[in-house]
Formats: structure tokens, C-alpha cells, sequence
């Protein structure tokens, strides 16, 4: 028979990773469209690279460890470490904080994975200093930096394709003025760039689901509200003895930028220098420990 825990005071920490993995080979100065073209990018456009956020920022509504997988329609293998029903906001950068509860109530045992409820809409800051010029969508700026630069992002067509330039190449170096976030509204496409409302990762163990502004399985791109994001971790085990409870969350290769190469029609036209036409969200891992 389990017995149940109760902490008064657990210790809950959430911090960041400096690395669990990448989803693409890493942007470097001398990052090409040809360099990555092909490269084991299991998760991006061929020619796109990873690096780290400088920041991103979400809001949280729910974390919780399990002992399997949750789901949209079962989550009763899971104790709820963390609930706001109007959302926390939370800027991930190195040293970040979640104001976790400090009572928590666990069973004994161990504990194989955590989800984490998160709204669809984020905000990513990011930046890019290469060794040689490199130019933004159009090729209207060149320089050796490209950032984020807060531009809202504009689409066209079906599939939707960006029209706008979120990124600025320029041979200054960005600051706080000019290296801004960009709004970044999730949703899930098959190969063929159709919506679907689940995906899963099986790199990383994780499962992810498109959710209503109700709590139940999204049906198309314009019910699109909150993901649910299933993931293994290594096991947690519960013990009399354990003290409290790390949570660490990775910024460590969490963008890609999709470079493209010179000559590639009204995105990249012929001139001197690869274009930085893109930047999106990856993904991100958390690590759950006891001690």
C-alpha cells in the first residue's frame, strides 16, 4: 500500500538546462543554407540550424508528474505540482522562476513523466552573430547580426506562407531596443502542411495535444488555445525521506533559423549573402529530480 506524502515546506525549483539535445544540427559564424541543407534537421525545413533563445516567453497553466502518460480525456496518474487557471507568465532564460506551491501531496513510488499545459501563443527573442554578411527576408538588410525584431508576423495563402521580415540582418550589433520578441502562435501540420490537432515526438518521449479554450481536443486551427505536452523523464522516485523537487527547463537549442541560399526568388534574391528568412520555436525539454 502507498503511502501519501505531504510537504509543508517542499523545496520546488525551476531552473534551466544548459543542454538535453538538439532538434537540428547548431547554427555556427559560417552557417550556411547549403551547411545545413540535409543535415539530420529531423524537425525543420532542410537548411535550417538550432541555437539558443535568448529568452521566450510563455504562459503556464498547469505541471504535473505522472506515472504514464497523460491525456486530453485522463489525467488521474498525475499530482498537479503547479495550477493557475488564469496563467503564470513565465520568460525562460537562464535562472528563471515558476512560483510552484509550497504544499504538495505525492504517493510513494515513481513517477515515469510530466506534463506541462501551456497557452498556444509565445513570445521568442533571438539572435545570430555570423562571420560574414548575411541578409534578412528580401534581401533588404545585410550586416553580420540577425535578430528577432518584434514584427508581428503576416501570412498569405493556403498552406499560410510568411510575407513579412521578423528577422533584421545589420552590421550593428542588436540591443534591447532592436533585439525584440516575436510573437509566435503554435499549431500542429502534418507532412503534407495540414492541421492536426495531436503529434508525437519520439525523440523526446512526447506526446502533444491542441486543446479548446475549454480543456478539450482542439477540431480545427481556429479552436487552437492551449497545449498539453506529455513527456517521459527519467523515473522520480518518492520516498519518506525526499526533501524536495528540481524542475529544469532547457532554452539550450530551442530556435531554429531557416537560412536560405542567394537566388532563391523574392525571398533570397540573387546578391551577396545567404538570407535569414525565419526563426520558430523548436521545442523544449524539462527534467524532473528528487532529493
Amino acid at each position: 500500500m502507498k503511502n501519501f506524502i505531504t510537504y509543508g515546506c517542499i523545496i520546488i525549483v525551476l531552473s534551466t538546462l544548459a543542454n538535453i539535445g538538439a532538434a537540428a544540427t547548431q547554427c555556427s559564424t559560417t552557417s550556411t543554407f547549403s551547411s545545413h541543407s540535409g543535415a539530420g534537421n529531423e524537425f525543420l525545413d532542410p537548411g535550417n540550424c538550432s541555437k539558443d533563445a535568448e529568452s521566450f516567453k510563455l504562459k503556464v497553466y498547469e505541471f504535473a508528474i505522472c506515472t504514464s502518460h497523460a491525456t486530453v480525456a485522463d489525467k488521474s496518474m498525475c499530482t498537479t505540482l503547479f495550477e493557475d487557471t488564469a496563467g503564470s507568465d513565465l520568460t525562460l532564460s537562464k535562472g528563471a522562476s515558476l512560483p510552484l506551491g509550497a504544499d504538495v501531496t505525492l504517493a510513494e513510488g515513481t513517477y515515469t513523466h510530466a506534463y506541462i499545459l501551456v497557452d498556444n501563443v509565445m513570445y521568442l527573442k533571438v539572435s545570430h552573430e555570423f562571420s560574414s554578411v548575411r541578409r534578412d527576408r528580401g534581401g533588404t538588410n545585410s550586416g553580420i547580426y540577425c535578430y528577432s525584431n518584434g514584427v508581428d508576423r503576416v501570412y498569405t495563402g493556403n498552406p499560410p506562407e510568411l510575407v513579412n521580415s521578423i528577422i533584421t540582418c545589420s552590421n550593428t550589433a542588436p540591443t534591447t531596443a532592436t533585439n525584440l520578441p516575436t510573437k509566435e502562435t503554435l499549431s500542429f501540420a502534418d507532412d503534407s502542411e495540414n492541421w492536426v490537432s495531436s503529434m508525437v515526438d519520439n525523440a523526446t518521449g512526447t506526446n502533444l495535444y491542441m486543446l479548446k479554450a475549454d480543456g478539450t481536443a482542439s477540431t480545427s486551427l481556429a479552436t487552437d488555445d492551449t497545449i498539453l505536452a506529455s513527456q517521459d523523464i527519467t523515473d522520480v522516485v518518492i520516498s519518506p525521506t525526499t526533501a524536495g523537487m528540481n524542475i529544469a527547463f532547457t532554452v539550450t537549442d530551442t530556435v531554429g533559423l531557416m537560412l536560405q541560399p542567394a537566388g532563391n526568388g523574392g525571398t533570397c534574391p540573387a546578391g551577396t549573402g545567404d538570407c535569414v528568412i525565419d526563426s520558430g520555436w523548436i521545442g523544449m525539454q524539462f527534467r524532473v529530480t528528487a532529493n
